[in-house]
């Protein structure tokens, strides 16, 4: 049996789109069938004849799950505020938004309200492909399919966003659209936020700027490798330890760099302070929250010789 579901996406990430639609086919061994509009495949996307909105409006219509593909190309897009929206309405549908290039702390409510997924670490995206599939009773098999996530994972880790502005096509208006799905969303959700935060709603604080407490936080990383220069994102939780975060920044540069070589041909920076993250055996019983935080970023720097605190570090350059 086939279950079919929606990916939501802005046409620039066609890319990102088929990359999630392929892993999810091939893990769940053709068991998923997720649909989405610029699907090139024989039996997917719009087809000649198709009235797109018509089409579009009803497979939402049949699906148990949305993906929301988010990022720096779609974060303002109406179109797909529109398609979450037609999913909130339906009675058993559910809504996974997913971080692509951008961090989670940048997805403002209504979509900011919903669980949602970095792909730009292991843990996120395994965890990720796990709830969708149990959403459709599929069991998953890590082991099996390890290898492929991690395929998926270096090919999000490859896609840039630096082109944002050239790359951007203008869309129809749908401005007056947007509103009313903001007005209904807002209504919807007012009373859960008061719920979760009652001391942060006010009068005069719009929507957009409330925050909902979470466990998790995105932290930024500057990635600036001789031959490997990118910004790029991952998610720490308040349990993690400061071992817990190097083991997702090593997989960024594990194509440059051997394993367990921390403090010997690599290091973290902190970009504002300059001050470089010295810490060996012990990594795995500092709190990371006491060291990383939302609000800083990070340096990833190659070294040219073990770290010595009694010598100055050389930094292999990246210009």
């Amino acid at each position: 049996m086939k279950h079919s579901f929606f990916i939501s996406h802005y046409s620039g990430d066609k890319d990102v789109a088929e990359l999630i639609a392929r892993t999810l086919r091939r893990i769940s061994l053709n068991q998923l069938n997720p649909w989405f509009s610029s699907d090139t495949t024989e039996v997917g996307g719009l087809r000649p004849g198709d009235m797109w909105f018509t089409e579009i409006i009803g497979r939402l219509s049949e699906s148990k799950a949305i993906i929301i593909i988010l990022t720096p190309y779609s974060i303002e897009k109406h179109w797909l505020y529109f398609e979450s929206g037609v999913a909130e309405a339906l009675k058993n549908c559910s809504i996974i938004p997913v971080c692509v290039g951008i961090r989670r702390e940048d997805i403002f409510p209504p979509l900011g309200l919903y669980q949602c997924y970095q792909l730009s670490d292991y843990r996120s995206l395994k965890e990720f492909i796990g709830k969708v599939l149990a959403r459709f009773q599929i069991s998953f098999d890590e082991e099996m399919a390890k290898p492929v996530l991690e395929v998926m994972l270096k090919e999000l880790l490859a896609k840039s966003f630096d082109d944002i502005h050239a790359n951007q096509k203008k869309e129809p208006d749908f401005t007056q659209m947007l509103g009313e799905i903001k007005e209904h969303f807002d209504r919807r959700y007012i009373d859960l936020i008061e719920k979760l935060n009652s001391n942060v709603i006010s009068d005069n604080k719009p929507l957009t700027q409330i925050t909902i407490p979470s466990t998790t936080f995105t932290l930024t990383l500057n990635i600036k490798f001789p031959k490997y220069q990118s910004t790029q994102y991952i998610e720490v939780r308040q349990e993690d330890s400061v071992g817990d975060v190097l083991d997702p920044i090593f997989f960024l540069i594990s194509s440059f760099i051997s394993p367990f070589t921390y403090l010997e041909k690599w290091v973290i920076r902190n970009s504002k302070t300059e001050m470089f993250l010295i810490i060996g055996d012990i990594q795995n019983l500092v709190t990371a929250k006491d060291i990383f935080s939302s609000s800083t970023e990070w340096d990833v720097l190659a070294i040219e010789k073990p770290f010595c605190v009694t010598e100055p570090l050389l930094l292999l350059s990246y210009e």
